[in-house]
């Protein structure tokens, strides 16, 4: 008897072992729901350079797809070889052409796209996921249906008119939020609003408010740019990690 209740302890500690090893191992692959592609239109050989840990997409694979990753700003590279060098094995960038360097906002929840086109250019869009149970296509998001949509380019530059007619940059922000309040604004347009202000303390202001009123929050980094000064760049990036 108590050699069988022994082994009926030792197959009930065995079973409770296995029980949470599954759990742990299904809890860490949903544990952040979200997903990063990154995918180019022609057939060409790119190098993807996420946080210093580097993705090859040849060719044949069009474009890589990570799921899973912890949400915050991630640094992202996208390289090609260059046309007269062969592509070098290993983390060695000499031979290739850098076609994107920058920062993305990596939400949960989200699906984040960054398409290469034929002439190198990058373009990042992002859709919440699950909003039209097309999360597993690569198409880019459609925002046809009026979600999110940000304003016009028309009202935009009648905005941008009537804070650049003020003289000064209290005044050019009490109008910029007074106008932003009932409405959405894309990142570039963010951008080009924050070269109507003078000082660098009126911009990084102006920027931090934009950046919940984005329609586009992971092409946000474009924003930066706007500022002459690297703490001021550097402060941003951290306002927009921690916001909430």
């Amino acid at each position: 008897m108590a050699l069988l209740t022994s082994k009926n302890l030792f197959m009930k500690r065995r079973f409770t072992l296995l029980f949470s090893l599954l759990f742990l191992a299904a809890s860490a692959g949903y544990a952040y729901q979200n997903r990063l592609t990154i995918s180019s239109v022609n057939n060409q050989t790119l190098r993807v350079q996420i946080d210093g840990r580097f993705y090859q997409l040849t060719g044949q694979d069009n474009g890589i797809q990570l799921q899973g990753l912890r949400p915050g700003i991630k640094t992202i590279k996208v390289y090609r070889a260059a046309s007269t060098y062969p592509t070098r094995q290993g983390n060695n960038d000499r031979n290739m052409q850098l076609l994107y360097n920058g920062h993305l906002n990596i939400r949960q929840g989200y699906h984040v796209d960054v398409t290469i086109n034929r002439f190198g250019k990058a373009f990042v869009d992002e859709q919440q996921l699950g909003r039209n149970n097309r999360d597993d296509d690569w198409d880019l998001p459609s925002s046809s249906n009026g979600w999110n949509t940000a304003m016009s380019d028309r009202s935009f530059m009648q905005l941008k008119q009537a804070v650049a007619r003020e003289s000064f940059d209290e005044n050019r922000m009490s109008i910029a939020k007074a106008a932003l309040r009932s409405q959405k604004i894309a990142s570039y347009q963010a951008k080009d609003l924050l070269n109507t202000f003078s000082f660098e303390t009126a911009k990084l202001e102006m920027a931090k408010f934009c950046f919940a009123l984005a329609t586009d929050p992971s092409n946000y980094y474009v924003v930066a740019e706007a500022l002459s000064y690297s703490n001021s760049r550097n402060e941003l990036m951290r306002y927009i990690q921690q916001y909430r």
